[in-house]
């Protein structure tokens, strides 16, 4: 036998064998990307005009536009979006919970369009440029200048006037056991001591602690401290603060407390004589209010509140007094 063709069929079994394997590893590759394409889009969500949902994930610049401007990502959906009231640069990387409905279906994503902003690690809630920082218990109504907007870094709460940084809020707890931190003592010293102050459009009253340093309290629960760059801009916004206090839940909450403060068929709220706010933890507020009903009873309530779901009511005691 000639030793060539020997060769040259070793050489051709050598040739196929290589041939098949590489084949093999070629059909492996294409059976693991249909499994995992099949696995994504069988996760995957189909929707509807108009639907409402809510969904976590990050936000990432996507820049279509005018289709969209950024795209929500998560382990099961994508989506497009884009706002002309809230800057969303400002959020990227973050971890959030979107609130929205769907605008229309492109042939690539579904079009969210966001009502609301949930960012946990922060407590903050955002809507329509409107930031509402629920462990502080404060809101700013930045709706009508989306120039102005507001985050939490670190402690702090920082204001931003076209990316410079304007005001930094830090906030405590009121403690009685400590005088430096009774903000019943503290608010008697300030006007005692006839401290510069100023009033806002919504009757929160700011005292001068020092050079561009103002302080404010929410009740006795909470104090605020607001460092500014420039007292003009405080005073030019002042108006577009929210303390979450027990004057803002009587006017802006009073068929929150009507709904879930009666017991008896035909009683109904009258006249609220006390209402008071105590944090029970990040979440939790309880709401205690002492009011008359429209059969002169003497009625006491109390409320336990999740300010960071649209502040539902989790809980609720009712009681008769003399």
């Amino acid at each position: 036998m000639d030793i060539r063709n020997i060769l040259h069929q070793k050489k051709e079994e050598k040739i196929k064998k290589i041939r098949y394997l590489v084949f093999s590893i070629i059909l492996v590759i294409l059976i693991i990307l249909i499994v995992l394409w099949i696995k994504k889009n069988s996760n995957k969500i189909n929707f509807n005009i108009w639907d409402s949902i809510q969904t976590s994930g990050y936000i990432s610049i996507d820049n279509n536009y005018p289709t969209n401007t950024h795209k929500i990502s998560n382990q099961k959906n994508e989506f497009w979006t884009k706002s002309s009231s809230i800057n969303l640069n400002y959020l990227t990387g973050k971890e959030l919970i979107f609130s929205g409905h769907i605008d229309w279906q492109s042939n690539k994503y579904p079009i969210l369009s966001i009502d609301q902003i949930k960012e946990p690690e922060s407590k903050l809630i955002i809507n329509n440029n409107k930031y509402f920082f629920t462990n502080e218990l404060i809101s700013f109504d930045f709706s009508q200048d989306t120039n102005i907007r507001a985050e939490k870094n670190d402690k702090y709460i920082e204001i931003y006037y076209q990316d410079e940084p304007m005001i930094s809020v830090e906030t405590f707890i009121c403690n009685k056991v400590t005088p430096t931190q009774d903000c019943e003592q503290l608010t008697y010293s300030y006007n005692k001591n006839l401290n510069e102050m100023f009033t806002t459009f919504l009757w929160y009253t700011f005292y001068k602690n020092k050079e561009q340093t103002w302080i404010t309290f929410n009740d006795q629960t909470i104090w605020y401290i607001f460092k500014t760059t420039n007292n003009d801009f405080l005073l030019d916004i002042s108006h577009l603060i929210n303390i979450i206090d027990s004057k803002f839940i009587v006017e802006n909450k009073n068929k929150l407390i009507k709904d879930n403060c009666k017991k008896w068929s035909g009683n109904y709220l009258e006249n609220i004589n006390k209402l008071s706010l105590e944090i029970i933890d990040t979440n939790l507020t309880k709401v205690n209010v002492d009011w008359i009903n429209n059969s002169k009873d003497n009625i006491n309530c109390k409320l336990t509140i999740d300010i960071r779901n649209d502040r539902k009511v989790k809980n609720s005691i009712l009681n008769k007094t003399e």
